[in-house]
């Protein structure tokens, strides 16, 4: 395990309680990228479809009917919800009818539509983020749709779906972090500290980022997987320039601060421990993947530290080059990239 650096680090709150204040407020109000655009010509409003107020008040007496009228509604995203989200089948299907009913009568899943509801009842907050950031989609990407976005209630199975031209945002796995339903379920910590509104934006910036600009490099190993990460990261910060690094990064603000604090420690200790180009699937998930903390580095530390290592690769290499998104997106030899960089912590 690396060394951490104890001397500024947060590890302990009680007795640091001013230390963390001061942190913690520079963490929230300073960890963004603040560099303005002129969104002014660009015309897009972002009204996210509400799937679920429409699936969720189908007649169970008249289950086929009714089904085909949502459908009609939302010819995009009825049989994706149907075949792919909730596993149903579509119409189809000669027992479409009776699968519908079981899901629609299932306790979870009604109750979950009915939290979704009570913390949803309006998505218009929502929604000028998501415009926001599709503004700065169209800005650096012009050549790219900006998809259509839909809403709906999967029983708390899925929070981000992408095809071809939407994205689909399951909300019962964003009604906050301390809702009580999380706890009935079992969930850790590390779980619900996502599933929250504010994540809304990042995760479908992000989701859509991964299906557009997919992993390129023909070669699997630890530090492409990091750089590739960090490709995304940097997009999303892009399209999200006011939100905190700690919401892009998916970290506490204090994990933040950790990763900022430890960034060279981390760095050494997987140069020294020759893991960089390990391609063992379990290696490159154990630093990359979702997790209480990274086990090599500290219990204090975030998962998916190696990833905020893999951004500041891709900082450094674009400070460097003066690459465009656009260009940056399009690089199959993410080797390219480490090496350009002249990366030191």
């Amino acid at each position: 395990m690396f060394t951490i650096n104890s001397s500024k680090n947060l590890i302990d709150m009680t007795r640091y309680y001013f230390l963390g204040l001061i942190i913690l407020s520079f963490a929230f109000f300073s960890c963004t990228d603040k560099k303005e655009v002129d969104l002014s010509g660009i015309d897009i409003e972002i009204t996210a479809k509400r799937f679920e107020q429409d699936f969720f008040v189908i007649s169970l007496d008249s289950t086929r009917q009714s089904a085909e009228k949502v459908r009609e509604k939302y010819p995009l995203f009825f049989d994706l919800y149907t075949n792919q989200i909730i596993s149903i089948g579509d119409l189809s299907n000669a027992a479409f009818d009776d699968y519908l009913r079981t899901f629609l009568t299932e306790y979870v899943v009604f109750r979950s539509y009915e939290e979704v509801m009570d913390t949803f009842p309006d998505f218009s907050e929502q929604n000028a983020d998501l415009t926001l950031a599709f503004k700065h989609y169209n800005y650096y990407l012009p050549e790219k749709e900006v998809p259509t976005i839909y809403t709906f209630v999967s029983g708390f199975n899925h929070s981000i779906v992408t095809d071809e031209k939407l994205i689909g945002i399951g909300l019962d796995k964003y009604l906050g972090e301390d809702h009580p339903v999380y706890n009935q379920l079992g969930w850790f910590d590390y779980q619900t500290r996502k599933m929250k509104p504010d994540y809304i934006p990042v995760d479908a910036v992000a989701g859509w980022g991964i299906t557009e600009f997919p992993y390129n490099d023909s070669v699997d190993n630890l530090i492409n997987t990091m750089i590739y990460n960090g490709i995304i990261h940097y997009y999303t910060k892009k399209m999200l320039p006011e939100v905190p690094d700690y919401l892009i990064f998916g970290f506490s603000p204090q994990q933040m601060e950790f990763s900022r604090l430890n960034e060279e420690s981390a760095w050494t200790y997987l140069v020294e421990q020759k893991l960089l180009f390990s391609t063992d699937r379990f290696t490159i998930s154990k630093f990359t993947n979702e997790g209480p903390f990274t086990k090599d580095f500290s219990k204090n530390s975030p998962a998916r530290m190696a990833n905020w290592i893999g951004y500041r690769i891709v900082e450094a290499y674009i400070e460097r080059s003066g690459l465009s998104l656009g260009a940056l997106l399009q690089i199959q030899n993410y080797m390219e990239i480490l090496e350009d960089s002249k990366y030191n912590p």
